[in-house]
């Protein structure tokens, strides 16, 4: 199976899964299209299910066991082993063959986790491939040993700069629990131009971030943000609709000079950031909604002041079977300004 496609006879599968203990406590079920896995790559890559040295079709090579008719087509999608019966149950829709993996309960966790993702409706059918330039202000203002306020402007063009597709302004009341670890609580109003018009969106956050500070002038950030979002319809309908987003952000800087005066000392900054939905469903039913990755080259001025040009890749997971995939410049400035010290 290794870089070889699915067979063309397989169109779809179902998944049934439970998990019993003297009654079942979840029951689901959900179909998966094969061109789907693509889409379920990342996730399979995080949960250990995918690694570098198999394709995304052998994704089910990882369930302990199956126990399958003699049917090549199946036994070739499956790439199946042998093992313990578990509750859960795959349907071939053409031969109306059923099998059962077997396994542990961790096995079964594993299932009922894939099962979850499968039901996000990732389809990888269409993709619309989509520039875009992003402007951003990131700052700390710090007041007092304790306090500081979060300050945060953006503006998104198209990739001619002729249209804003987005404007975002966030404010929050940073509370810092030491130099490198802080609590913010704040608001943010964002201002959508689409084809539909323009609509906005109001959100209420809470976040956590922790910074590690290494000897050789790299560090690493951690950040997660959650999200109460009111977003307004956008056919001209009175009213907001309603949905809370988990967010996990991670940057890491390397430092590329020891010798660079204190001016102007260049860096490279690696960063990602996930965006999953909850409690969703009139703005974005997947679980999955958008992920950003981002390698910019910057430069650090006098330890408060940053300057960087980087490329951004959005990979968003909208309803319908359409993904958008935002190639996007990003350019930022970034500072941490400290008003209760005498000087920067």
């Amino acid at each position: 199976m290794r870089g070889s496609t699915y067979p063309s006879e397989v169109r779809s599968i179902s998944i049934r899964a439970g998990i019993h203990g003297k009654a079942p406590l979840l029951y689901k079920t959900a179909t998966i299209w094969p061109q789907d896995l693509l889409s379920l790559k990342p996730f399979l890559f995080l949960s250990g299910l995918f690694s570098e040295n198999t394709g995304a079709y052998q994704v089910f090579r990882y369930l302990p066991s199956i126990s399958a008719p003699e049917d090549p087509t199946v036994k070739n999608f499956l790439n199946h082993t042998t093992g313990q019966p578990a509750p859960v149950s795959l349907t071939h829709t053409f031969g109306g063959h059923s099998f059962m993996p077997h396994g542990t309960m961790t096995s079964r966790i594993v299932l009922l986790s894939l099962l979850i993702l499968c039901s996000l409706r990732l389809s990888a059918q269409r993709h619309q491939q989509q520039h875009a330039n992003w402007f951003t202000y990131f700052a700390q203002y710090r007041l007092s040993r304790h306090w500081g306020i979060h300050t945060d402007i953006q503006f998104r063009t198209d990739e001619r700069v002729y249209r804003t597709n987005q404007s975002l302004v966030r404010f929050g009341l940073q509370y810092l629990l030491s130099p490198t670890t802080n609590l913010t609580l704040g608001y943010a109003l964002i201002g959508n131009y689409g084809a539909n018009g323009y609509y906005g969106e109001r959100r209420l956050w809470q976040q956590y971030l922790h910074t590690v500070r290494w000897d050789n002038g790299h560090s690493m950030t951690h950040r997660l943000r959650l999200e109460e979002r009111w977003v307004a319809y956008t056919n001209g309908r009175e009213g907001w609709r309603e949905g809370v987003r988990f967010r996990y952000f991670n940057r890491t800087l390397f430092n590329l000079s020891k010798k660079a005066p204190a001016y102007a000392k260049p860096y490279l900054a690696l960063q990602n950031e996930l965006f999953l939905n909850t409690a969703s469903r009139d703005i974005n039913p997947n679980l999955f909604d958008q992920n950003r990755f981002l390698v910019a080259i910057g430069v650090l001025h006098n330890g408060h002041t940053r300057l960087e040009l980087g490329y951004m890749n959005q990979y968003i997971n909208p309803p319908g079977n359409t993904d958008i995939i935002n190639h996007i410049l990003h350019l930022s400035v970034l500072q941490v300004l400290d008003f209760a010290a005498s000087e920067y």
